[in-house]
Parts: C-alpha cells; structure tokens; sequence
C-alpha cells in the first residue's frame, strides 16, 4: 500500500490541490490510501466554498479506499461549538466560525450566533455524528498516525514507571489532552523518561498539531522563512512532523510512504515547492545517523 499523509490543512483547499497532484494521488488507485491527521478546517481557508469542497472531497467523493481522517484538536472545537448552539471568543480565534458559516450558508457574523450554528445543522446535520465518529489513530507495520501526541497515562511525568495502561486504552478525555499537548514538551517528557521503546515499540510517530517551524527552535513571534515550513524529522527518527503552518505558509505538507515491496519501506517528502526533496527507506528513518531535515 501507499500511503499519503497529511495534516492540518485549515481549509485551505487550493494548497491542499496542489499536494495531491504534485505527489500524483489517484483516488481510483486500490494502492493509494489518504490519511489526514486532524484539523481539517479553520484559519487557513479563503472562502466557505473551499470549505464545503474539502470536507465533500474527504467525505462523499468516492475513493477505492475511502479516506482516513484522523481526530484532530479542531475538530474537538467544532464538536463543542456545534453542541453548544454558538461560536464563542475561542471558536473565533481558531476561524471554526469560517466552518460553521459555510456549513450553514450564513456570514461569519451570524455563525457566532444560535442561528447560524442552527442553520449548519439543518444543511448538514451528519457533520457532528461525523466528528464523533473520527479514530484518534491509525497505524500501520512502521508508522502511527495521530493528530497532536499519544496520551500519557500516568500520574507523575518524571517517573516512566507510574504509566498505567496502553495508549490505545485512553479514554476519549486523555486523546483529546493529547489533541492539544504543546508536542515538543511532550517529545522532551518521553525522552526524559526513556520510554520511547515503551510507546512507541519500534514504530514512528507521525503528528501533526505543532508548526514545524516550533520544531525546528523558531520563535512563534517571528515570521517563518521558506523552508522554515516543510516536514521536519527528528535526529532520532523517532518522530515527523508535518504541520506547515498552512495559514502562514499555505503549504499543505505531504509524506508518501511506500509499503508495497513489503521488506522495504520507501518514504517522499513533499515541501513548499511541492517537488520530491529526497527518498528515504525506513531503516534510514529509525537509524541513529538521520539528519534533522532529509
């Protein structure tokens, strides 16, 4: 299988076009699987149109393999917002009111009101069953899939010993932590506590949530620079992440992993300028020697 992987594109429906054709995503092809890791909607959207086009594209186009769409954090404030019959202050900073206004076909204006929210559930009343229904990860021989981080049950993050159960048990409460854990202080905890075998099992953790450019030590108040953006990789090759920042940049980051040989796991990276940086194999992924950025 081949699969293509993305995160956080925010709306923003063009960038994400151009992803997919340039890493030649065929939803007729039995091989190819698309996976979005969460945060479909928000800030990055230019029109209620691109909205509705993305979220019918992931939903009702047909796919030989039907999409997988992974939990994110902006999909827990949609839920919320839609339960609670109004955007509120914090909906409005995230730009869900963008979401509800194209779902419902009002002004933004209006979708901060019970009205708006109200008329989003009556053009789209499947839209929240739909969130609910999400998975929180998916997983595959060498690769987890999930939005922000795995949840960390436990009682005192200094001491590994204290986790008490299998990520995979976590209740809905500990994924949506997860969904919104500041990423790299949550790498810094799991190296600290030399867990990684322990959650990760030999696999590799791909997320999306926090800017790459965070990852790569740039200050959140500083304006990224090409490049800042693209898919970053740890040195360990324990983790990748994936979230351009598509509301600054309007990239919408692209990996393409290859498990058709089988033995051999190929791995493409597609960046800003949506061109084939460089082919890595998987072995070279969990290898001690990885650069941070391929």
């Amino acid at each position: 299988m081949k699969y293509f992987v993305c995160s956080d594109i925010h709306g923003d429906w063009k960038a994400f076009q151009k992803s997919i054709k340039a890493c030649q995503y065929d939803k007729d092809n039995s091989n190819h699987q698309l996976i979005v890791i969460g945060d479909l909607f928000g800030r990055a959207t230019d029109s209620s149109q691109d909205i509705l086009n993305l979220y019918y594209y992931l939903t009702k186009d047909v796919h030989v393999n039907t999409p997988i769409i992974i939990h994110g954090n902006h999909e827990n404030i949609l839920e919320i917002a839609m339960k609670r019959g109004y955007c509120d202050s914090l909906d409005v900073y995230n730009g869900e009111d963008k979401t509800v206004a194209a779902l419902g076909g009002v002004t933004r204006y209006e979708a901060r009101t019970h009205y708006g929210v109200q008329q989003a559930w009556e053009q789209h009343p499947e839209f929240v069953h739909w969130l609910e229904s999400l998975p929180h990860y998916y997983e595959t021989e060498n690769f987890i899939f999930t939005h922000g981080t795995l949840p960390l049950l436990w009682n005192n993050l200094d001491d590994a010993d204290e986790i008490v159960d299998d990520w995979r048990k976590a209740d809905a409460i500990d994924w949506v932590v997860a969904e919104w854990a500041e990423t790299d202080e949550w790498i810094d905890k799991v190296e600290r506590c030399n867990c990684v075998d322990r959650l990760l099992n030999g696999k590799t953790l791909v997320f999306g949530h926090w800017g790459t450019f965070l990852l790569r030590g740039i200050e959140d108040n500083i304006q990224p620079a090409r490049g800042d953006c693209d898919i970053w990789f740890s040195a360990d090759g324990h983790y990748i992440g994936l979230d351009g920042t598509t509301a600054l940049s309007h990239q919408v980051n692209m990996l393409v992993i290859d498990e058709t040989n089988g033995e051999e796991c190929v791995v493409e990276v597609y960046p800003f300028n949506h061109t084939v940086i460089d082919t890595v194999s998987v072995d070279d992924l969990n290898s001690d020697t990885i650069c941070e950025e391929i």
